[in-house]
């Protein structure tokens, strides 16, 4: 969702990236993924790292699953690809326990405070 005039355009991306942030795919269109077919669901995960990769000249093996959505068919096509984690949207820190296609992680919602973000930061 590039160059739409909305979203960012692939200056913006590459700005971010040379400036360290870690690029990575979450689907084409931001779809629900378990709503697809196979083939949909491997267009939206293989062409969003594609174009990662292409643009950027980077690896892109980490997904996010558009709303932590998946099915056993998401998992395959991930593992198929080579993708070494996925992060779903329940919250809390990843540890090694964890399954790598289903990871927890602390969730961005840009209506909190930095302080209090960065209070979420911190290990209990």
């Amino acid at each position: 969702m590039t160059d739409d005039g909305y979203y960012l355009n692939w200056d913006q991306i590459r700005e971010m990236h040379e400036a360290g942030w870690d690029i990575q795919p979450h689907g084409m269109t931001h779809p629900h993924l378990p709503k697809l077919s196979r083939e949909e669901q491997e267009w939206q995960i293989a062409e969003a790292r594609k174009q990662i990769e292409d643009h950027l000249g980077t690896t892109a093996d980490i997904f996010c699953y558009p709303y932590g959505e998946y099915n056993r068919t998401t998992l395959k096509i991930l593992k198929a690809h080579g993708f070494r984690y996925a992060f779903t949207i329940h919250q809390g820190w990843a540890d090694a326990k964890q399954d790598p296609y289903k990871l927890k992680r602390i969730f961005v919602n840009g209506e909190e405070s930095l302080e209090e973000w960065a209070k979420r930061l911190e290990r209990p």
